[in-house]
């Protein structure tokens, strides 16, 4: 009894790996039609995922922030997979090309700095963190109640290593 159920279960298993190879050709097929569609990008990767192929997982979303429609948003879903899968050399990749696309918005140069700083690039982490916050602070004057970076990098721990930098402490003091 007990090798038949082992034979069932592996003739199920066998048919669901048969299912989840037919969606993932029917989705590479989709996403070499629309490289832009994040939507099959994010089901695509996550099978990959899935079936332990990171590499391929990763090649799908490399495409999908480099291909014309990708916006802020797309960016954004990515950055956040990059982050879940502690892929901080992609995710800073990712970081950088939403500050191009949008220069002004504080925290996407706040976050890039953090994962910068992570990555244990001061000088770049301390460049990013200071245009974070001189952004953060032109916004305040604007918006009183809008957040202020300034006061949350100066607990951030992802920052611990630059605390004792002469340069992060003179970014951070209240001016």
């Amino acid at each position: 009894q007990s090798l038949l159920n082992q034979i069932k279960g592996a003739r199920q298993s066998q048919g669901q790996f048969t299912q989840t190879q037919q969606k993932v050709s029917q989705l590479e097929l989709q996403f070499k039609t629309n490289p832009g569609d994040a939507k099959v990008a994010f089901e695509l990767s996550s099978l990959y995922l899935q079936l332990q192929q990171t590499n391929a997982a990763f090649h799908i979303l490399d495409q999908l922030i480099n291909s014309p429609q990708a916006d802020n948003t797309i960016l954004l879903s990515v950055a956040g997979a990059y982050a879940q899968l502690q892929q901080g050399a992609r995710l800073e990749a990712v970081l950088q090309r939403m500050v191009k696309m949008t220069p002004e918005n504080p925290e996407g140069w706040y976050d890039l700095a953090t994962t910068q700083a992570q990555l244990g690039k001061t000088n770049e982490a301390l460049q990013s963190l200071g245009k974070a916050l001189d952004l953060s602070a032109q916004r305040l004057a604007k918006q009183p109640k809008a957040p202020d970076l300034r006061r949350s990098a100066a607990t951030n721990q992802s920052f611990a290593s630059l605390h004792n930098r002469p340069e992060f402490q003179k970014l951070v003091a209240q001016q």
